[in-house]
């Protein structure tokens, strides 16, 4: 049996898909592909499918992930080829490897956020230098509480395009302390309310692992 993890794109009209819908949409097309894959046992016997790191509704992303099992080795170019014609517009597999480390290594996303706004960057500066970033969080449980993100920002640059903000940006993407661009944002709001800027795009343009390199 053979771990290969898949490299994906998630765009245009592919970002209002919920997981679950991507996870039926990727089930479908793996199945149409007639490859050797595995499912789970049991009683009731599904396609192994993990997303190490899933997206949220309304994001764009170039760089997204999914690891399945095969039970035998197959040439990994002709399987991503059919792996396409069975996936939706704005879903596009764009290669296909043996898995080199564990889903679980993945600890940030890169973020490409497009805001549109005046130039604001002394703001986004001071907001990201403050000692303790306090933004309200709801637990699992539904019990909303303050929450510090301050430690899950790893990097932040800010570059005014003339006609609007660009964010790159790098937060915690493990499944216990993940960092939501969305919560990012609303922490700025916060801090500045009588700035004035909305959301264009975001989008993850890469996976890294805790040393902050590649996830492959």
């Amino acid at each position: 049996m053979q771990t290969i993890r898949v490299f994906f794109e998630k765009k245009d009209i592919a970002r209002y898909l919920s997981h679950l819908d991507l996870m039926r949409c990727f089930t479908r097309a793996v199945k149409r592909t007639r490859s050797d894959v595995w499912y789970t046992e049991g009683f009731n016997p599904h396609l192994y499918l993990m997303f190490p790191a899933p997206l949220s509704l309304g994001y764009e992303s170039t760089y997204e992930v999914v690891d399945l099992r095969m039970g035998e080795e197959e040439d990994l170019a002709s399987f991503i080829l059919r792996l396409n014609e069975g996936l939706p517009l704005g879903i596009k597999a764009l290669k296909a490897a043996p898995a080199k480390v564990s889903y679980k290594d993945v600890a940030y996303s890169r973020w490409s956020i497009a805001l549109r706004a005046a130039d604001i960057r002394e703001v986004i500066l001071k907001y990201i230098d403050q000692e303790q970033i306090l933004v309200r969080r709801k637990n699992k449980k539904g019990v909303e509480r303050k929450e510090d993100i301050k430690t899950n920002i790893r990097f932040v640059s800010v570059e005014y395009t003339g006609s609007g903000i660009l964010l790159n940006c790098e937060l915690t993407s493990s499944p216990a302390i993940g960092l939501n661009p969305s919560l990012f944002l609303e922490g700025l709001r916060v801090f500045s309310p009588e700035t004035i800027f909305e959301v264009e795009n975001i989008t993850r343009t890469a996976l890294l692992d805790a040393r902050g390199e590649l996830f492959e």
